[in-house]
């Protein structure tokens, strides 16, 4: 046979051009189901990872697996404190934008500004932002709300290959993720209220008797583990009753608020302040030794001989101290209770001053 240039080659059938138009677009649409079943796969997979008390894994997330699910090359996420309504950048893919962080308020970023504003994820050209860095190809910011309040945002930056957010793909999964984080961020922080007043003395903010005691018997076990001594204080304020009693409850309420702060001031962070009862507080100076806690308990002893409320309440006290014995076992009980006996010999001393029960084995 020869080949005759004038002789056309068959032309395909319209049944058949029809046919293969078909499976094309067969094989588009099992492609797209696909990824659709890929992203419910990973949305399920990281629904099951924020359903958590705990908000560091989270945050975590955000920036860890939401990027690659996406496939976007950075990722960012920022808190959001609506008591001083300021953003907190908390994750970053790149940790140089971590080194200096510290609570800006929004109007400091215009494109977070947008965001924290806007009830719905935007999708934006490529830009600078001041505090995440440049977005060369786009900028997805996902605010994260729960009840219509603001608890974070979720920025996601430049797509892996360059090209630009689509709404119709990349929308879906993050709207469902936002809704997810809003809501597990915000039980996170109701939680941490719920366990906050749980410890906390209601009238002066400080620890209740029941964290004292939890968190002094972690430090009894860590400074006997590692050796380091621990002092406690135990602070009676003297003729408090006469207070109350001459003045009225709410001056004597407003005098145990100061005597709380005071307490917290002439301490360090890392030492612990609690209410014990009543008038009662407990001061607990980890890495301390009874020498050490002596000069505490008299600066306080001097500061409140001389220290007055807004009404002109006055009062003194009177200081228990006593230090932990390495070689003891006694727990937090036999603790308080040895500075217990060494503030009687304070009171019995004549009041405004420190006595002390010497460490010894339980």
């Amino acid at each position: 046979l020869r080949y005759n240039p004038s002789v056309s080659p068959p032309q395909p059938s319209p049944d058949l051009a029809a046919l293969q138009a078909r499976l094309a677009l067969l094989d588009a649409q099992r492609a797209r189901l696909g990824r659709l079943a890929e992203t419910a796969n990973a949305l399920s997979s990281l629904s099951v990872q924020i359903n958590t008390l705990d908000a560091a894994p989270i945050k975590d997330l955000c920036v860890e697996r939401i990027p690659a699910l996406l496939k976007a090359k950075d990722a960012a996420f920022l808190s959001y404190d609506a008591a001083s309504g300021t953003l907190l950048l908390e994750r970053h893919t790149q940790a140089a934008f971590l080194k200096d962080a510290r609570p800006f308020r929004p109007e400091e970023d215009p494109t977070l500004a947008r965001a924290v504003e806007s009830p719905e994820i935007l999708i934006l050209p490529g830009a600078e932002t001041a505090k995440l860095g440049k977005a060369r190809h786009g900028l997805l910011l996902a605010p994260l709300r729960s009840s219509r309040a603001l608890v974070g945002l979720l920025v996601l930056m430049d797509k892996e290959d360059g090209t630009a957010f689509d709404a119709a793909n990349d929308l879906p999964p993050v709207q469902q993720l936002a809704q997810l984080l809003g809501a597990a961020l915000n039980n996170i922080q109701l939680y941490q209220q719920v366990i906050r007043q749980s410890r906390t003395d209601s009238l002066t903010g400080l620890l209740n008797r029941r964290a004292l005691t939890d968190l002094l018997e972690h430090e009894i076990l860590r400074c006997r583990r590692y050796r380091h001594p621990l002092s406690l204080l135990l602070v009676d304020l003297d003729r408090f009753k006469e207070i109350n009693d001459t003045r009225g409850h709410p001056e004597g309420d407003q005098l145990l608020t100061g005597v709380g702060a005071l307490l917290q001031a002439e301490v360090r962070t890392v030492d612990l302040v609690a209410r014990y009862g009543g008038d009662e507080f407990c001061v607990v100076l980890p890495e301390t030794s009874m020498e050490g806690a002596r000069v505490v308990a008299r600066r306080i002893v001097e500061h409140l001989r001389t220290w007055a409320t807004p009404a002109g309440s006055r009062t003194t006290c009177s200081i228990g101290l006593t230090g932990l014995a390495m070689e003891g076992t006694e727990g937090p009980e036999a603790l308080v209770a040895a500075a217990d006996r060494a503030l009687y010999r304070a009171k019995a001393s004549g009041r405004d001053g420190v006595g002390e029960e010497p460490a010894g084995p339980g």
